[in-house]
């Protein structure tokens, strides 16, 4: 890998981006998730969003609760059937819908998408975040603001109390996902292993104290991994004042080797994390045909439907023509969740161009 660049070309992104419709962790911008939305009672919620493209954003906001019943709420005061109200936006323009219920409080999830007659229209681009309103005796007592909810293949929640972390969880796609849930100790000892399975547009919001009832503790961490990728929400619920926490993706940690090229053997370290599609990381090679070396090199790259395909970046060589080498990792089946995975890895040489090396590229998880 000395002396090598990546070079990004939109081919190589073709070949393994093809989006299903509605996919929601593969259309960043065109869809947003909230995977907790409040109405009743003292509460309320207020999507805000606005469109940054150049032409009318037109979909649906859609909403469901429990096992992904639609849930037919107030927006804008006015009453809605089957979980859905028109969303139009024209370029540069912000909409806001309240969200209300008479009655007891209901909680659900929202997603805003466009119809699959226009799915595939990329001039309209939407950012948005959603406020909850909690009233005490008519009075506004409380207000917490919250960006679209992440998608979550791997995020960690340190806490420094246990009974008052809420989490929701809501699996806006059209396949099961399996969530594991993980406590450990502030001293790193695994204390008790949840594993979910949420069914298409089923919403799951709970306190850690739900969802592990025999757990007593006060500090520590909460790990969720996901496959597919779920949105999510965490909150902090101290006296009935809320704060929200961020759910910013997580490091996986891998040994790396390789196998089968005719030049040499490599080893080292591999982190890498995932936010939506997009992943990123850094290798550090200590080893090539047994020798020790040092070299830190970045990792970008694409995962979509269990596929990913990953190119390795000297960002630190500035002598490198970036014209002349790229280098891509190609996993046909890639999960956080696997303790081994095996892909491959192709070095390509330009001017003139050709297929330089081949071989295989195996990660072993460390974390």
């Amino acid at each position: 890998m000395k002396n090598r660049c990546f070079v990004a070309t939109i081919l190589c992104f073709l070949s393994v981006t093809v989006v299903p419709a509605q996919d929601y962790n593969a259309l960043q911008k065109l869809a947003l998730v909230f995977a907790q939305v409040a109405a009743g009672g003292e509460y309320e919620s207020v999507v805000n969003i606005t469109n940054r493209g150049t032409t009318p954003y037109i979909g649906n906001l859609n909403l469901y609760r429990a096992a992904g019943q639609r849930w037919n709420p107030l927006v804008n005061g006015n009453a809605i059937t089957n979980g859905v109200t028109p969303v139009s936006v024209g370029p540069g323009a912000t909409t806001t819908f309240r969200i209300t219920r008479s009655g007891t409080v209901q909680v659900g999830f929202a997603t805003i998408t466009k119809p699959p007659s226009n799915e595939n229209e990329l001039t309209s681009f939407l950012d948005g975040t959603l406020t909850y309103y909690i009233k005490s005796g008519g009075v506004l007592a409380d207000s917490i603001g919250v960006p679209p909810s992440s998608r979550i293949y791997l995020t960690t929640i340190p806490f420094d109390d246990f009974n008052t972390i809420a989490l929701a969880l809501a699996n806006a796609s059209y396949t099961q996902a399996t969530v594991k849930l993980t406590l450990f100790s502030e001293t790193n000892a695994r204390v008790d292993t949840l594993t979910l399975s949420l069914q298409p547009n089923q919403h799951l919001p709970q306190y850690l104290g739900q969802f592990f009832p025999a757990v007593k503790m006060t500090k520590g961490r909460l790990e969720i991994q996901s496959d597919p990728p779920v949105p999510g929400t965490a909150l902090t619920d101290i006296g009935g004042q809320f704060s929200s926490l961020p759910l910013l993706p997580s490091a996986k940690l891998y040994n790396f080797t390789t196998s089968g090229f005719g030049f040499q053997v490599l080893s080292g370290d591999v982190s890498i994390w995932i936010d939506g599609p997009s992943l990123q990381g850094y290798l550090i090679l200590l080893k090539a045909d047994g020798n020790p070396t040092h070299q830190t090199l970045y990792l970008t790259g694409l995962v979509f439907n269990g596929t990913a395909v990953i190119y390795i970046v000297d960002m630190n060589d500035s002598k490198v023509d970036v014209s002349n080498f790229a280098e891509q990792v190609f996993f046909s089946q890639f999960s956080l969740s696997m303790q081994t995975i095996e892909g491959s890895f192709t070095h390509w040489a330009f001017n003139p161009s050709r297929v330089a090396d081949e071989g295989r590229f195996i990660l072993t998880a460390i974390n």
